[in-house]
């Protein structure tokens, strides 16, 4: 988006071996993560307002064709007033509070109330003046209209006139998984399995839908609240870097933040696994506080994340188990065949034991999700744009009980199960109609 004062930015995160004031001491300098003043990830948006290349770094080929395609109407380059004429203004339906809670170099964040039901959501203004190019924030858009699942953040609408673009999402207020390192220097174990599990989720639901992030780290994951992890939901933003990738697709761009960055994408040869192998680095992060490689330049770290090894040395190592070892050994595998996937990953054994166990669905939460209209494809983002956010939610929190397998979908086969298990005193008759009630002729299969 913007220009910046150096092609060859340094490492957004600690070196290994350096401690959390020198990664404070980071964010005061011109190539720090982000800076201090800006709170756009807190505010729950997508994307950022400052300088790419202060949190993330990409080098792209001219011909380069591989980003996710953006709809061309997003911006025209020649808006007028009279192209807006009749069009909703975001004013008409949100009450915007004029005092931002962040700010950068594109634009700002608010707060905001939706008129009809009073929920309190978020919108970012982006000045259409100070952007080099507003497709990008398009791709991004159009990514995020297709995505409905619970550990993503949801793009309600969008808005535009002649000087701004406007992206209402849910409001996350509990800051991202990097503002928690940097405050208690490491996560608990319970605390980043907790993550864990929605983070894998997340990146489950993500290649399902044929789409590689690309960018993920700590930064990129914001808690909905201002609760204790444990108790928390974990959100997926910016899709900025994000591609389009059909099962067995090779691509060849090398694009992400380079400490996160998986050997093969160096290597300009990779496919969706390179989102596995980020995921191994942010537990690492999440347990230490470090980043696995050191290095201060993209070449730097290139050769260390490509040649080395990575290693437990240090004192917070030696309260972690061999759990979280093994997890972290197996995503950062360099050899892509034996590298988990996201739903192995989700099923391994330091996952499932080591967060709080959820509660067992109750009767009155079945009788609620069957009683009001259900999570389906493409189902979920109309009714929350019309919901109250706490409907919204109780759908959410209900679908994540059921949904055992940490595939983010339901089959009616597994729902029986889950049902029966619930309801066991229930006429069989009841369940029967309870299941056809949800079943929307989408080939037995529920999504979030």
């Amino acid at each position: 988006m913007g220009a910046c004062a150096s092609d060859d930015p340094p490492a957004d995160f600690l070196e290994a071996g350096e401690d959390m004031d020198s990664l404070e001491a980071s964010q005061a300098t011109g190539w720090s993560r982000r800076p201090s003043t800006d709170t756009t990830f807190t505010a729950g948006m997508v994307g950022i307002l400052e300088c790419p290349n202060a949190v993330r770094w990409c080098r792209r080929t001219s011909n380069s064709t591989e980003s996710t395609a953006a709809c061309e109407s997003v911006y025209s380059g020649s808006d007028t007033d009279s192209e807006y004429d009749g069009q909703l203004a975001l004013e008409d339906l949100y009450d915007v509070d004029v005092d931002p809670i962040g700010e950068g170099s594109y634009g700002s964040v608010h707060k905001c109330k939706y008129i009809q039901t009073g929920s309190v959501r978020a919108v970012k203004k982006i000045r259409k003046g100070l952007v080099d190019d507003i497709k990008e924030l398009g791709q991004e858009m159009e990514t995020l209209k297709m995505m409905s699942h619970p550990n993503v953040i949801m793009l309600l609408e969008t808005f535009q006139d002649t000087e701004n673009m406007s992206l209402v999402t849910e409001l996350c207020e509990g800051g991202d998984l990097f503002e928690q390192v940097v405050a208690s220097g490491h996560l608990s174990e319970s605390q980043a399995a907790s993550a864990m599990q929605q983070i894998f989720h997340a990146t489950s639901y993500v290649h399902e839908c044929n789409i590689i992030h690309r960018d993920l780290k700590p930064d990129n994951f914001l808690l909905l609240t201002t609760d204790p992890i444990e108790q928390n939901t974990v959100k997926l933003v910016d899709f900025g870097l994000s591609c389009r990738s059909e099962l067995g697709a090779v691509h060849t761009e090398v694009v992400g933040t380079p400490h996160y960055m998986a050997p093969e994408v160096f290597n300009r040869q990779y496919d969706r696994r390179c989102d596995l192998w980020s995921c191994g680095v942010v537990l690492y992060v999440l347990l230490s506080g470090r980043t696995p490689f050191g290095g201060h330049y993209p070449e730097d770290i290139r050769r260390r994340v490509c040649h080395d090894h990575y290693s437990f040395r240090g004192n917070v190592w030696e309260k972690v188990s061999d759990g979280a070892r093994d997890l972290i050994g197996r995503l950062m595998e360099k050899d892509t065949e034996r590298r988990l996937t996201s739903e192995e990953a989700s099923r391994h054994d330091w996952v499932v034991t080591m967060p709080p166990r959820r509660s067992h669905v109750e009767q009155e939460d079945l009788s609620k999700a069957t009683g009001q209209d259900w999570p389906k494809k493409a189902v979920l983002p109309a009714s929350a744009w019309n919901s109250d956010e706490a409907q919204t939610q109780q759908l959410r929190e209900t679908f994540d009980k059921l949904d055992r397998s940490g595939r983010s979908a339901l089959h009616l086969q597994d729902l029986s199960v889950v049902l029966n298990e619930a309801a066991s005193n229930a006429p069989a008759e009841d369940l029967d109609a309870s299941l056809r009630k949800l079943d929307a002729g989408i080939s037995g299969a529920f999504v979030s």
